[in-house]
């Protein structure tokens, strides 16, 4: 156990000593050009805040920028005084305009409500019972049954909500299935007034033809057209209901999936509590059968030491009987024995107290290394979590300073056509250099970032490997194999290269290149071929699995131009089959960040989504990439395995039905329609079994566990399906 800890800890200060953790760098003076653009930035704050009717807190940003400037002009007096006296002037402006409009709305503010304060629930105030002085393990134990109690509590909060989720579900699925009913019925009604009215026109147009020469078919004319206003006026009614209705059913389709959704997560939440308490109890287990173990022990030592003191003072007592008797005189050979025994049995005597003494803190010393260790890995996750935050916000900052620098090339554009204020152009021009240079600078700090936050990774894992060989319990999780994974799962989605419709066409960049060759090309053309050749440079090692080697190729295209679409989208195909997610992630709202209406960003940001098991977000970007292009087929099938997931079965056969709509070849959607089916109540054996044999025919390799269950189907069952396709 020692050894263990003492690998821990001197990971852990070398992690330390190269300054990973806690490294606290003398911080350099900061810039002026950087505070110029924080008052800055504050003053476009303030606008906005004011523009919205927000004035109190514009009110709050203008005293900010004021501030900042302020300070900037007293700390750098020489550093660019009249941009600074320009920028104030017009801060001060839109401060007093603020205040006009406030006056102006005269409306007070609400006097905000004191929360009355929330008494604490019994979960949160009961502790675990005092440590018993002596027994570190039944301290440790006391301390196990306290953890157990509130994990009990709060998994009968969630199973109360499962159950109150589950009524919901149920309520909504019942007016979800009653809504369908009636926008049925008025369907149904709709269609039969049409019918109704369309043949009391065609009778109508008859009559008038013969209504000259007839004054009865005149007077039959004149009670159809009455009879065909009643019919149309039923028919704007039934429609209008009609509508009404269907606005219901969507609705009612909304709450459901809602309620589905919640009712997932909190189940969910229950199963993982349910396998805490799971390892708490074998935990609980363990230490009460160690401290069992070493109670028993102490009560043999304790024995054994009460016998040697009671065999002790015998033979002290016959050795001083005996040399009382020698008169002073030298003793016997036999009793230089006795004495030698009562000598080796006092050092057995002070032997044993020691391990008696050694068995009563033995217990106490494992659990305080043991929480010792947890500690330093709990110190260090949150050194990664807080170095996670700082690198997400650090790409937050450049994506913002990369729409800054765009609006501002736009307003330099813009005054140069129309001939603007030049403090206002020059300012702008100044600003663009700052803002370029934060962009190196946040680019430097990520790097930095990223490398620790690796290093840290690193650490976290080894910790993580001495705590579990340091406890030595078994924490209940097992992963199975593939033959042990359950046969309805939906099989995982295999992205291949070019699969997706319009994928491989943009991802694959087509370099445009020019007809020919000019004598003298300028700079822009020159520059074009460039980024054309690390396009198709990348293109060529993604086509060849060379995937690092693709990656670079894409981040040297993205330097020459950072807002090259085709960069990112390769950049993040290659990221993904590298299975870095996150970094994916990254390079698809970069991407998006210039293109928001790219529907193959949309849809391999949600693919990635989908893997790292984030379903909410990943079905907001697949919706939003069918809504760019909804042939994807591709995007259509994971809508399905989302819905199968959600319980949703008509949900996902729909989905997987419009899949194949799209793309007629794609077989992975037969074979999810196979298990659909397969796992129906009752199951459609019928459909699956035409479903799979599709999938195999276009190319999905066999799957033995779907086909035994189809070929084990009992007799009956088919039977019985068989007569309701007959009857049907």
């Amino acid at each position: 156990m020692n050894l263990f800890r003492l690998v821990f800890l001197s990971l852990l200060a070398a992690l330390l000593g190269c300054g990973l953790l806690n490294a606290q760098p003398a911080v350099p003076p900061e810039d002026p050009g950087d505070i110029f653009f924080r008052g800055y930035m504050l003053g476009n704050d303030a606008e906005k805040l004011a523009s919205t009717g927000e004035f109190e807190r514009a009110l709050q940003k203008y005293d900010q920028a004021l501030t900042i400037l302020d300070g900037l002009a007293s700390s750098h007096p020489t550093w660019q005084s009249e941009m600074v006296k320009f920028r104030r002037g017009k801060i001060m402006d839109g401060q007093a305009d603020a205040k006009g409009k406030q006056a102006k709305a005269a409306v007070p503010a609400p006097t905000p409500v004191q929360a009355a304060p929330v008494a604490p629930t019994s979960s949160a105030t009961t502790s675990p019972m005092a440590p018993v002085a002596g027994g570190g393990g039944s301290s440790a134990l006391e301390q196990a049954l306290g953890v157990i109690r509130n994990e009990l509590a709060g998994r009968s909060e969630l199973e109360e909500q499962n159950k109150q989720l589950l009524a919901k579900v149920g309520e909504y699925s019942l007016g979800y299935e009653a809504a369908t009913q009636r926008l049925n019925e008025y369907v149904s009604a709709y269609q039969a007034l049409t019918k109704t009215s369309e043949a009391q026109q065609a009778k109508i147009t008859e009559l008038e033809k013969q209504s000259a020469g007839s004054a009865e078919a005149r007077a039959e004319l004149e009670k159809l057209r009455a009879e065909k206003q009643d019919t149309d006026a039923q028919l704007a009614d039934v429609k209008d209901r009609m509508v009404k209705s269907e606005k219901t059913v969507m609705d009612q389709s909304k709450q459901l999936m809602e309620g589905t959704m919640k009712l997932t997560a909190v189940q969910k939440e229950l199963e993982a509590v349910n396998g805490k308490i799971t390892v708490l109890e074998k935990e609980r287990d363990e230490l009460a059968k160690q401290n069992t173990s070493m109670k028993t022990e102490l009560d043999k030592a304790t024995n054994d030491v009460a016998a040697l003191t009671k065999e002790r003072d015998k033979l002290s007592t016959e050795v001083l009987g005996l040399k009382a008797m020698g008169g002073g005189k030298d003793v016997p050979a036999d009793v230089k024995k006795l004495v030698a025994e009562n000598d080796r049995l006092k050092k057995e005597l002070e032997s044993a107290q020691k391990q008696v003494e050694t068995l009563k803190t033995d217990i106490g010393r494992k659990d305080a290394e043991i929480t010792q260790l947890k500690g330093d890995l709990t110190k260090l996750q949150g050194e990664l979590t807080a170095l996670k935050k700082e690198n997400a916000a650090y790409e937050t900052q450049v994506a913002e300073l990369t729409i800054k620098i765009k609006e501002i090339g736009s307003q330099m554009a813009d005054a140069g056509k129309s001939g603007s204020d030049p403090a206002i152009a020059a300012e702008n021009q100044l600003l663009r250099g700052i803002i370029l240079r934060q962009l190196r600078q946040q680019a430097r700090q990520q790097a930095q970032n990223s490398a620790v936050i690796a290093e840290v990774q690193k650490m976290e894992n080894a910790s993580k490997t001495l705590i579990e060989q340091v406890e030595a319990l078994d924490d209940n999780r097992f992963t199975l194999s593939e033959d042990e994974q359950k046969l309805f799962t939906t099989p995982q989605l295999q992205e291949i290269m070019g699969g997706a419709e319009g994928l491989q066409a943009t991802i694959v960049a087509k370099a445009t290149g020019t007809a020919g060759t000019p004598a003298a090309p300028d700079a822009a053309e020159i520059a074009k071929q460039k980024l054309n050749d690390l396009l198709n440079k990348g293109n060529t090692y993604l086509q060849d699995g060379k995937l690092v080697e693709a990656s670079a190729a894409y981040q040297d295209a993205l330097r020459a131009d950072p807002k090259n679409i085709d960069a990112f989208l390769g950049l993040g195909w290659a990221q993904m089959q590298q299975n870095k997610l996150e970094d994916a992630e990254v390079s698809m709202r970069k991407a998006l960040a210039h293109d928001e209406k790219n529907a193959t960003a949309h849809y391999m940001l949600a693919v990635g989504l989908f893997r790292r098991d984030r379903i909410p977000d990943a079905l907001t970007s697949f919706e939003r990439s069918l809504q760019l292009n909804p042939k994807n087929a591709r995007a259509r099938h994971y809508l399905g395995v989302i819905a199968n997931q959600m319980k949703l079965p008509q949900k996902a056969e729909k989905e997987f039905k419009s899949a194949l709509a799209i793309d007629p070849t794609y077989g992975d959607a037969n074979f999810n329609l196979a298990v659909l089916y397969a796992t129906w109540e009752p199951p459609k054996w019928d459909e699956a079994r035409t479903n799979y044999d599709e999938a195999l025919k276009k190319g999905v390799k066999p799957n033995p566990d779907l086909e035994r269950l189809l070929k084990t189907v009992p007799a009956a069952a088919q039977d019985d399906e068989k007569k309701a396709v007959s009857a049907r």
